[in-house]
């Protein structure tokens, strides 16, 4: 048990969660971006939602095993191990995390152009440009890292560990 949340259900992934896990109908999954938009966050422009679905597949982009975490989490949780060590970092590659990084950045430029209706609106524009902030933090640490002999965050000459630290 964790402590108590205040909103501990999001609706954004429980609605994409819900069209992939409990509709028989597989095209539905090609309409997400639509239902977000059209039920959830409002926007006529359908760029949140387009932008949502967008940044849900990013990190696909580093091409690594399925597992307990995703590109850019193990970026961030596993920075005091080699990443050689595990067998979901031990995949990853330059030219891949910076794929990912590009349908990253290009998701906050579609992100940029949407115009929701929704109460919360402004929260969830912050929240999302936040986790993209963070996944790109992942990234550029990842490919820092993959840069260096060892693999490892200690490895990484200390101006340029400064500036990770001063961007994080």
């Amino acid at each position: 048990r964790g402590p108590p949340l205040k909103a501990p259900i999001l609706p954004a992934p429980m609605m994409v969660g819900c069209c992939y896990a409990w509709n028989c109908d597989s095209s539905i999954t090609r309409r997400v971006d639509f239902l977000l938009n059209q039920y959830l966050f409002k926007d006529p422009t359908g760029n949140l939602g387009k932008a949502v679905m967008k940044l849900s597949y990013a990190h696909t982009y580093a091409k690594i095993p399925e597992g307990g975490g995703n590109a850019f989490h193990l970026m961030l949780h596993r920075y005091p191990w080699t990443m050689k060590g595990n067998y979901q970092t031990k995949e990853l590659t330059v030219t891949n995390l910076k794929r990912c990084e590009t349908e990253i950045k290009d998701a906050l430029e579609i992100l940029k152009e949407a115009k929701p209706q929704c109460d919360d609106h402004k929260i969830v524009i912050a929240e999302l440009e936040q986790a993209c902030d963070l996944a790109l933090h992942g990234v550029k640490l990842g490919i820092a890292r993959l840069q260096v002999k060892d693999y490892q965050t200690l490895s990484i000459p200390y101006e340029k560990r400064k500036a990770l630290a001063n961007d994080l």
